[in-house]
């Protein structure tokens, strides 16, 4: 699985023709039962690039208030990730009671839209065709980069909410990943599944 900042540089790159970027919710789920908002989480971001994995965290973490939230590349070692027991053991010593993992995807469509019609006889040159510019058939790529986040409450490892967006045509990897970021951090809010800060 590449990273979410990756997979949105491929996505731009792709493009054919610039679009109009815009991140929208296409799913969310919360955990009716769930009446205990979770106090401090830790956010990760499934990726093999420490780098991008930095990034993206960095960018979510930013936008919720102080102390709701930590880095997981900030206590968890480089590839160590697939170790399963130490990454829960490692959550747990940060006090946190909740884990928020984000992993993205990118999907490609192509569009052909026909040109103008090219003379069928040999003396189709002159009349109608004389008189009209020849347009070749031109070919538009549809990206669409989707995200999925997902909050587990630590104790008795259960889903409590998700969000899946989709963002089309990403004019660049920052705008996108800044949109993708607002939104998720929108939502994840509007679903009080975090406690509030202490005043």
């Amino acid at each position: 699985m590449k990273s979410l900042h990756g997979l949105l540089a491929v996505a731009v790159a792709a493009a054919v023709v610039p679009g109009c970027a815009g991140t929208k919710p296409v799913a969310e789920w919360r955990d009716p039962t769930l009446t205990q908002p979770l106090r401090h989480i830790a956010v990760g971001v499934a990726t093999p690039d420490p780098a991008r994995r930095r990034i993206v965290e960095d960018e979510i973490v930013s936008r919720l208030p102080p102390g709701a939230a930590v880095q997981s590349y900030t206590f968890i070692p480089e590839g160590s990730e697939r170790d399963l027991n130490l990454v829960k053991k490692l959550i747990r010593e940060q006090g946190c009671d909740g884990a928020l993992v984000i992993r993205a995807g990118v999907s490609r469509s192509e569009r052909v839209t026909a040109g103008a019609p090219v003379p069928v006889t040999a003396y189709g040159y002159w009349g109608y065709s004389y008189t009209t510019m020849y347009t070749p058939p031109t070919v538009e790529v549809e990206t669409t980069v989707k995200v999925e986040s997902r909050l587990y409450a630590l104790e008795g490892e259960r889903l409590v909410w998700s969000l899946t967006t989709e963002t089309q045509n990403p004019n660049s990897p920052a705008q996108a990943k800044s949109e993708i970021a607002d939104v998720l951090v929108q939502h994840l809010n509007d679903a009080k599944v975090l406690a509030a800060p202490a005043k």
